[in-house]
């Protein structure tokens, strides 16, 4: 089985924090808010997001020291024909979660760049979430990264998706790979879209059509939910 958002939601649900009980509907709501923040700032803004202890998704390389007209059409993706000089999607995990969970994982190549905005989980509540408190949010995003990080240090199938990309697992084994919409023309890059860092081409073709159909029907059910928490007042 593969642990993927919907197994990551459900291992986390259940556990209270002091005045609320945290269901499955509120992880789904925190990691809504988290895809939202990162898709505005990566592509609204042309520029990375750094969640600390975590991981890093930025622009990398290109002309990041040009001009602010020539850098954001660089950070934009746009490529020349050759492909040269493009900057290109960056992410990196941080070497505390690699760390702290036993992760091995290859770094990226250090490059120049773009600046990154850092996780504030009170711009999440108010800005990017369905009336869900600060606390809340903070607590239910930091069990989730705390899952996401046992489940690669037991060696699970690990598929999570960010939105703009996905973090795969296997074998203890981690690396991240962008959606196909975010990477530049003429550049060499594998995508989660059509390509799985662990698996033989024979199984992508069943298993991403199977992630893509679930995650559109979660996306149908999450648009017609009412605007309101799910993390319910114990009483």
């Amino acid at each position: 089985m593969v642990f993927n958002n919907e197994e990551l939601f459900s291992s986390c649900s259940g556990r209270s924090l002091p005045g609320y009980e945290l269901t499955k509907e509120t992880y789904e709501q925190v990691w809504d808010s988290l895809t939202k923040w990162i898709k505005a700032t990566f592509e609204g803004k042309s520029q990375g997001v750094n969640i600390p202890h975590f991981l890093k998704i930025t622009w990398a390389g290109g002309k990041l020291g040009a001009k602010k007209s020539e850098e954001r059409a660089d950070l934009g993706g746009r490529a020349s024909s050759e492909g040269v000089g493009v900057a290109r999607p960056h992410v990196c995990l941080s070497e505390y979660f690699i760390q702290q969970y036993g992760i091995r994982y290859r770094k990226p190549a250090e490059l120049p760049e773009a600046k990154c905005e850092e996780i504030n989980f009170a711009k999440l509540a108010i800005n990017y979430s369905e009336n869900l408190k600060k606390d809340v949010i903070t607590t239910a995003f930091k069990r989730m990264v705390s899952a996401i990080g046992e489940a690669i240090r037991e060696g699970k199938e690990v598929e999570i998706s960010f939105g703009v990309g996905r973090l795969f697992g296997r074998r203890q084994h981690a690396t991240f790979l962008m959606e196909s919409q975010y990477l530049p023309d003429g550049v060499s890059m594998k995508s989660a879209s059509t390509s799985h860092p662990f698996s033989s081409p024979s199984k992508l073709h069943s298993a991403h059509s199977a992630e893509s159909s679930r995650l559109t029907s979660q996306s149908s059910r999450s648009s017609q939910r009412p605007p309101k928490s799910s993390a319910r007042p114990i009483k």
